[in-house]
């Protein structure tokens, strides 16, 4: 019988927000049980805040058992200064990309969830508790009661944060996407996180190959065909109120292609895909 020698590899995720981490940590824990464990930076208890992760231990333990592990740790170097670091087999840098124009709007109603904050409260969601672990139901629940009592935002407060979320961004393009490639470096497109998940499963459980569970699993994503349209249908009406604003203003930040410029100008399909 053939056999299998363990593996503990550390992965620093780099992810831009709304780029598929939430659905990778998921899947990982799902296929891997306690040979995997995640760290959300933000609003971790116990998180060391430190790049790349201190917290070995969990792969210390499943070395000395000669159990494979694998440690996720999730960062979207919001202020672009994580430490840069050499990786190795063992401590891998994955970077998490998607679109900027699908980025944006998805990230402005997880930023809307936010702004209602005093109105969730009230009914016993605090958002803290949305942006740790993205649990479905708190969150169609969220959207629920803010499309029944949607505070509109003002022009300058939206505007703002377009600008700074663009800088953003354009930043974290720069640092991560446009540096030098080595082996232990994976750069993963939103609509190939089904596959990376998928392979990487089976580096360190060879095992699972023949798994239903796990050949079900989506390769690929779809995205929603209208980048203006999310769950909730006030933020929706928000979102295509300023489609020109948006698409202007990205395409002078050189966030946008001019195809998909020229085809987001004159989309007017309805869709559900978040």
């Amino acid at each position: 019988m053939k056999t299998y020698m363990s593996k503990q590899i550390l992965i620093e995720c780099k992810s831009l927000p709304r780029s598929g981490l939430h659905f990778l940590n998921h899947t990982l824990g799902t296929h891997l049980g306690d040979c995997f464990s995640f760290c959300e930076r933000y609003n971790e208890p116990g998180c060391c805040k430190k790049f790349p992760c201190a917290l070995h231990y969990f792969l210390d333990e499943a070395r000395s058992l000669n159990l494979s592990h694998i440690r996720l740790a999730k960062s979207h170097d919001f202020a672009l200064n994580d430490r840069v670091f050499n990786t190795s087999p063992t401590k891998r840098l994955l970077i998490l990309k998607r679109d900027p124009i699908f980025v944006l709007t998805s990230w402005w109603e997880l930023e809307e969830i936010v702004r209602h904050k005093e109105l969730l409260i009230k009914y016993g969601i605090d958002p803290k508790k949305i942006l740790y672990l993205h649990e479905s139901a708190l969150v169609d629940k969220a959207i629920q009661l803010i499309d029944k009592n949607f505070m509109v935002p003002s022009e300058n407060e939206f505007r703002s944060w377009l600008n700074r979320s663009s800088r953003y961004v354009l930043g974290f393009q720069d640092k991560w996407l446009h540096r030098p490639r080595d082996p232990y470096t994976q750069v993963v497109d939103y609509e190939k996180v089904g596959a990376y998940a998928r392979k990487l499963i089976l580096e360190v459980m060879p095992s699972l190959k023949n798994s239903k569970a796990l050949n079900v699993l989506p390769k690929t994503f779809t995205p929603r065909s209208d980048p203006f349209n999310v769950r909730s249908k006030k933020i929706t009406e928000f979102l295509q109120a300023r489609r020109s604003l948006i698409l202007l203003h990205l395409k002078k930040k050189g966030l946008i292609s001019a195809s998909q410029f020229k085809k987001f100008s004159s989309e007017t399909n309805s869709s559900n895909w978040k």
